[in-house]
């Protein structure tokens, strides 16, 4: 590893306005999705708790945000608290997250009626200037970036806790195998959800991605392999070079079109757990045939 990778950890520690923190994406200097982060796991009612506590003066827990520049210029990749500000940005309706909006039911002594942030902007201006005026605790860290991974492993190990799907994009979030499942699931998604194969949250926690690189390597070796030994050496660069990442993508789409003929009603056969549908995925054999795996 180069020196940068693995400088020491420092942290400082602070608090910012939420305008103060509106100001900063608009100025894209906060990053919500660096590479080792997870995606959005919190439902409608954790974002509408989270408008609540805000507006019942309720303290929050600190933001853990990755301070580096790029050219001199400023750049937060945020570690913890993805979840916390993608709320309070969807309920501005800030940038891209405009289609997001969404109402929460506050007390503002007329009973607890659901109001958006427009009505409050409109016609509660004191409620206006302290929301935007409230401030959380902001912990600001600097370091390399393998320090930062473990920080951010650690910090997300309470709470809505990382899959191991997760865990394994936080560290190798660079990985080549990784991308190429990940793209693979966002290809067929509809296919795993419509099949009852995965739920749209066991993709969005990366379970779909972990499966089909299970796949991919069971592909590679003809059989069913040690998952967690021979997914971590691939993922992480040392088994599955350029040119057979690509075969085994062929692989995958052609067994995949296999087993859509062979099961047009997957969702109505044993096949919808995922284990029995590792079992069935075709795999190409060292002798070049084709089997189906079934109990």
């Amino acid at each position: 590893m180069t020196e940068s990778a693995t400088a020491e950890l420092h942290a400082s520690f602070g608090e910012h306005t939420i305008n103060q923190l509106l100001l900063m994406f608009r100025e894209n200097q906060i990053n919500l999705n660096p590479g080792f982060q997870r995606r959005s796991v919190w439902s409608s009612l954790d974002r509408r708790r989270l408008i609540q506590s805000i507006v019942s003066g309720y303290p929050l827990p600190s933001i853990f945000l990755y301070r580096r520049s790029i050219d001199g210029r400023l750049i937060y990749d945020v570690i913890d608290g993805k979840q916390r500000l993608e709320t309070l940005f969807m309920f501005m309706g800030l940038g891209r997250f405009s289609r997001a909006r969404f109402e929460a039911k506050l007390d503002l002594g007329d009973g607890l009626l659901p109001y958006d942030w427009r009505e409050i902007q409109k016609h509660y201006p004191d409620l206006h200037a302290t929301f935007d005026s409230y401030k959380i605790q902001t912990v600001e860290v600097t370091g390399g970036l393998a320090q930062i991974i473990d920080l951010f492993i650690r910090i997300n190990s309470t709470g809505k806790k990382l899959t191991t799907g997760e865990t394994r994009k936080a560290r190798f979030y660079t990985s080549k195998f990784l991308k190429e499942a990940d793209s693979l699931v966002r290809r067929y998604q509809s296919y795993f959800t419509e099949s009852s194969i995965l739920s749209q949250m066991q993709i969005d926690r990366m379970k779909g991605t972990e499966l089909i690189a299970e796949l991919l390597m069971s592909i590679n070796h003809g059989g069913p392999i040690n998952r967690k030994i021979a997914l971590d050496r691939s993922i992480g660069n040392e088994s599955v070079n350029g040119n057979t990442l690509a075969r085994l993508t062929r692989e995958f789409v052609r067994t995949l079109g296999l087993l859509k003929k062979m099961f047009p009603d997957l969702y109505v056969t044993r096949f919808t757990n995922i284990v029995e549908f590792y079992n069935a995925v075709p795999l190409r054999l060292g002798n070049g045939q084709r089997t189906v795996r079934s109990k």
